[in-house]
Formats: C-alpha cells, sequence, structure tokens
C-alpha cells in the first residue's frame, strides 16, 4: 500500500505517518539513512506513538508512559524500572518492523508480509512509465480532504473515463479528447490512455524523448488497492490515493508534482480543488 514519497524523508529522524487499514504506520529514516516501516504503536500499552508528520530527533518516545524507541525500532530506554514485578527484556520489546520497498521516490508497505515483490506487484507500470522522469519534477501542491463517501466509490471513481467529459467538462475534461480514451487492466494495476485534443498539446511543452501515447496525452495508471498517478507528456503528474476512516468518511489526497507549476494548468490549486470538488 502507497504511504507516501521520498521528498519528506531526508535526514535520520525524519517521519510521516498513515494507516494501512485500521494498522497505524510510521515510515522513519534511520541513523544510517534507510528508510524503514514500524508499527506506530507503543509495545508497552498501545499508545499511538507520533502523529502527522516531521522529525523526532534521535528516537521516539512515546507521549503516555515515555518509553523510548530507536530509529531502528529497538527499544533504548525504560523509566522506572524498579516498579515492574520482571524485569523488561529490551530486545523482545522493540517495534514491529514492517516490509518496505520503494520504486523512484514512491514508497510502499506490506504489512501482512506476503505481498509479491514491489516491481513485480507494479507490473508493468514501471516499464511503461521508463521514458517519464518521475524525480525532477518538484511538489507544487497538495489537498488533504474529509469526503462523507466509501473509499472503494473514490477508488472506481478515478478509474472511470466514461465521466470526464461530463463531470469534468469545465476543468480537466476540456483537455482530452473523448474518442482518445482507451483502458487495459493487468493483474494490480490498470491504465487509461487519454489522448490530449490538438490545440491543447500543441499549446504545451512536450519533454523531449517522450514516444508513443505518453507523448500524446495522459497516461493514468490505478494501483490496487487505493493508489493512482497520472502523468502528462508536459513532465508534470499527479499521485492521488483514498484511505478509508469509516465505512462512510475517506481521507482524499492529491499530490501535484511539476517541473514549472506557474506554466501548467494542471498544477493550479483552483483547479484540483475544482476537480475533487466535482468528484
Amino acid at each position: 500500500v502507497f504511504v507516501g514519497e521520498i521528498s519528506s524523508l531526508q535526514k535520520p529522524g525524519d517521519f510521516i505517518t498513515d494507516f494501512i487499514g485500521h494498522e497505524p504506520v510510521v515510515v522513519i529514516v534511520d541513523t544510517d539513512g534507510r528508510i524503514r516501516a514500524f508499527s506506530n504503536v507503543c509495545t508497552h500499552r498501545a499508545s499511538l506513538l507520533v502523529e502527522d508528520s516531521g522529525n523526532c530527533g534521535r528516537f521516539i518516545k512515546c507521549p503516555y508512559h515515555a518509553w523510548s524507541f530507536g530509529l531502528d525500532g529497538s527499544l533504548l530506554g525504560v523509566p522506572y524500572q524498579n516498579g515492574f514485578t520482571d524485569n523488561v527484556d529490551k530486545s523482545q520489546l522493540g517495534l514491529i518492523e514492517f516490509r518496505l520497498d520503494i520504486w523512484t521516490r514512491f514508497i510502499f508497505v506490506n504489512i501482512s508480509g506476503d505481498a509479491p515483490p514491489l516491481l513485480e506487484y507494479l507490473s508493468p507500470l514501471p516499464e511503461q512509465l521508463a521514458q517519464h522522469d518521475l524525480i525532477s519534477p518538484k511538489m507544487s501542491l497538495e489537498l488533504n480532504d474529509v469526503v462523507d463517501v466509501h473509499w472503494k466509490i473514490m477508488v472506481d471513481n478515478a478509474f472511470c473515463d466514461y465521466h470526464l467529459p461530463f463531470v469534468h467538462a469545465n476543468s480537466i475534461g476540456r483537455f482530452a479528447d473523448p474518442d482518445g480514451v482507451t483502458e487495459k487492466i493487468w493483474k494490480y494495476t490498470g491504465r487509461i490512455t487519454a489522448k490530449w485534443k490538438d490545440e491543447e498539446l500543441s499549446s504545451s511543452k512536450i519533454v523531449d524523448g517522450l514516444t508513443g501515447d505518453g507523448a500524446k496525452g495522459s497516461m493514468a495508471y490505478s494501483v490496487f488497492p487505493n493508489w493512482f498517478i497520472a502523468v502528462f507528456p508536459n513532465g508534470g503528474f499527479n499521485v492521488m490515493w483514498w484511505s478509508p476512516l469509516s465505512a462512510e468518511k475517506t481521507r482524499a489526497r492529491v499530490h501535484n508534482f511539476s517541473i514549472d507549476a506557474h506554466s501548467d494548468l494542471r498544477s493550479g490549486v483552483e483547479q484540483l480543488k475544482a476537480v475533487q470538488n466535482e468528484d
């Protein structure tokens, strides 16, 4: 499951948090610069350890009883140990670590431990996006909204190309040719290819070296269960994902990445807000 990207994880102690289903997860940079994923739950009384994102310094300290954990998940300190009937075995009470892998800049975590290797899981997305530079563009803006809808409906809607010229007629729908949209499904991924209108292509600076569908319009991929990436021939791309807060509420997030946010209409915050509201 996608949990974030590496731009906010640059130095030891940097962390981001999320939930995978009911499981709180913290992704953190350890002292060696390695990005790792742990259960964001104290092994003593199950308090949530950290929230949102930031830098925790040299260790994570539980806000409930001040147990401290190293950036490698090991239990470092237990205050007032003489109050325990038995000695605390620190070697057995470190944080639970989860499988983590990174494709380009995108971080995925597998809490069950039995998912296929990430590149196999994402296939054929990495091969088909090999011409696109997904590292250089900078995040120009982000949306983080709570919407009153079941999360699977948001995922289904994102992969629906049929609604684009109607629901988004005054936003992103005006860029694409409705007759130039195709879909394809693989095991864990699906792709929507939307050819841009001729006037839109002629007014955009197409990235050097792009060929095929990538040079003609948008290529959007849905990755099971809740991640979506749309890349554009001008070098920008959007990342979207939807996380359940309850059966009726969903956290809907959009991150926009652009080479030149000022010249790309798709990078405008009002545009992204409009699309989110329309959906």
